[in-house]
């Protein structure tokens, strides 16, 4: 199965800010799928990466071409200690930074720019989780597939007019064909 530019995307950004938060977050554990199981005990702290949303707009009617504006979200989580925030601000901090410093991310898309960010703690008992989500819009482009495979090569074209109001002549009727290109 063929990569999705969205995956191409969240894979590159991984790239992006791995080394800038290496000694915080092992590259171990930054995820790219938010289905992931967590063990707060050995994998705390993690960064998850994923796709919020995705919007296209035509840009170029023929050939066709899109501009997408994506939401990623990136989500960074610690363990809820003493000082848990402060960690979890120095990774999002560092994550923004690296991400300021290369807004194409290597030229896989035209911009990035920095959204909301949310922060959050949550207590489970004796559980405490610190997490904060950062959200990136980001902008790029996709060309519509070369060929639209259900449709048949346009060949010809049968017009209908009338000049003159309606009466029981035959109506004047073009036919055109148009010639195949190699």
């Amino acid at each position: 199965m063929a990569n999705s530019k969205r995956e191409e995307i969240r894979k590159e950004f991984k790239e992006v800010i791995k080394t800038a938060i290496l000694s915080l977050v092992p590259t171990e554990r930054i995820f790219l799928n938010r289905a992931v199981k967590i063990d707060e005990r050995t994998e705390l702290p993690c960064v998850i990466i994923y796709t919020k949303s995705d919007a296209p707009e035509i840009y170029t009617t023929a050939p066709r071409r899109y501009n997408r504006k994506m939401q990623l979200t990136c989500e960074v989580i610690a363990r809820g200690f003493e000082s848990a925030d402060d960690v979890v601000d120095e990774i999002t901090e560092k994550i923004e930074t690296a991400v300021f410093r290369n807004e194409t991310l290597n030229d896989k898309v035209s911009d990035t720019m920095l959204g909301q960010t949310d922060m959050d703690m949550i207590e489970d008992g004796s559980k405490t989780v610190v997490a904060a989500r950062i959200q990136f819009d980001i902008e790029y482009f996709v060309d519509a597939p070369d060929e639209q495979l259900a449709l048949d090569d346009f060949q010809t074209a049968r017009t209908e007019y009338e000049v003159q109001p309606p009466s029981a002549a035959e109506k004047p009727v073009d036919i055109i064909t148009l010639p195949i290109l190699p």
